[in-house]
């Protein structure tokens, strides 16, 4: 049966049909990018269109509805914009680390000297630098301007994340109900020091910033029933029927009926749902929650931020090495105690003390190093060396947030994207 007119009577049984195909353990990954002005300040959506009509004079192939641009598709990549034209690759999973590298690269290819061209930069960056959200002007997509209008109502920081953020996000399958779980929960509990190794926020409106992971403190800010942790996500009975309930439970803002994009207000999930759910129906309500691991027919890790090649890649590798570990469950024991108040506590600790953080005797030093290890101990040996340029980084417990005497301009500079 295709999977466009597959249907659930259950939405939950949707799960159980992803982790019961007949599949290799793949790993997948969207990377997303400022494009900045000499200055460093933001590029406005017309100039970006300009790149993107360059791009489609080389090859990519270009996809709209309701006569709104939708993305460029090439072999196994697709570049979209997100709400503040942040310039988003996304590669299809694939076998290994070294296949996604490949890809990207070709991105890199065929992207950078068209953006030089134009005389912009590509910034692996968690924040604009330079610009405030509120010059940033939305692109021509009415799903964003719902959800525009949503989020200034349920938190004081969403226009930061639409306008101004951009994060590294990967994508790793699940077999069964305990592996989804399993996998959930110890992305989840593992997240903050994540976002740790590879925050890239060093300023924010043309300032220097004190605090650590800002797109942390951003989603904390954003909406309690779509971002963070989704509710009893690290209760011992969590599973695909509670994963299920708090979709059906949760507003989600908008609504795509013959291509045509309507806000659904403050409806729930389970007022808009049509039985039996189509796989579409049901993906697009899965897509509407945005959680630090969101569920869909594979787990999205999403709390890591942008930053520059070849350590996004390096990113991909850490989180295939510890979710396809061969000793995935005994790692996850290490940080089984950590309950939905302990992240929360955790997270406060690393925003306010970063690589200094110990909380719960664990010093986070001692578990970036660890998590390394573990990363390099899941890869195959043709993986190891894309994780292994971060060694040095892992030793000196350094990241991509620099300290103040090190300019926004320099700052910048070290962040852009080259090959």
């Amino acid at each position: 049966m295709n999977e466009e007119i597959k249907t659930f009577q259950r939405p939950s049984e949707y799960f159980q049909w992803k982790a019961q195909q007949n599949k290799p353990p793949l790993i997948g990954a969207e990377f997303e990018h400022l494009i900045l002005n000499q200055d460093n300040s933001w590029v406005k959506s017309e100039e970006v269109a300009a790149i993107m009509d360059d791009l489609v004079n080389d090859d990519w192939q270009m996809e709209t509805v309701e006569g709104v641009f939708l993305g460029l598709r090439h072999e196994c990549m697709w570049i979209s914009l997100e709400p503040g034209s942040q310039f988003e690759i996304s590669i299809r999973p694939l076998p290994t680390v070294n296949h996604l590298e490949k890809c990207y690269r070709t991105f890199l290819e065929h992207v950078l000297p068209i953006i030089h061209k134009h005389g912009k930069k590509l910034v692996g960056v968690g924040f604009q630098p330079i610009t405030r959200p509120d010059d940033i002007e939305l692109i021509d997509k009415k799903r964003y301007h719902y959800m525009n209008q949503h989020f200034s109502k349920t938190g004081t920081m969403g226009y930061y994340m639409m306008r101004a953020s951009a994060a590294s996000q990967m994508a790793v399958d699940y077999f069964s109900e305990q592996d989804f779980v399993e996998k959930l929960q110890f992305a989840t509990r593992i997240g903050p020091y994540l976002a740790l190794m590879f925050d890239s926020v060093s300023y924010v409106h043309n300032q220097y910033l004190t605090e650590n992971l800002f797109r942390t403190t951003i989603w904390n800010n954003t909406d309690d029933q779509r971002s963070n942790t989704v509710r009893g996500g690290l209760e011992p009975d969590f599973g695909f029927e509670k994963y299920t309930k708090h979709i059906l439970n949760f507003e989600p803002v908008v609504l795509t009926n013959d291509q045509k994009t309507i806000s659904t207000g403050h409806k729930k999930t389970k007022d808009l749902i049509r039985y039996p759910v189509t796989v579409d129906l049901w993906e697009h309500f899965l897509s509407m929650a945005f959680f630090d691991v969101r569920a869909k027919g594979y787990l999205e890790i999403r709390m890591i931020d942008s930053v520059p090649y070849p350590y996004n890649l390096a990113a991909v590798a850490l989180i295939k090495g510890i979710m396809y570990h061969p000793d995935m469950n005994k790692l996850h024991d290490r940080f089984r105690d950590i309950d939905q108040t302990a992240h929360e506590a955790i997270k406060r600790d690393l925003i306010e003390h970063g690589y200094q953080s110990t909380i719960y005797g664990r010093s986070a030093k001692d578990v970036t190093k660890l998590l390394y290890q573990w990363g390099l101990e899941g890869l195959t040996p043709e993986e190891r060396p894309l994780l292994e340029v971060m060694k040095g980084k892992v030793e000196r417990s350094e990241n991509f947030r620099y300290p103040p005497t090190v300019s926004l301009e320099e700052a910048i500079r070290r962040n852009e994207v080259r090959l």
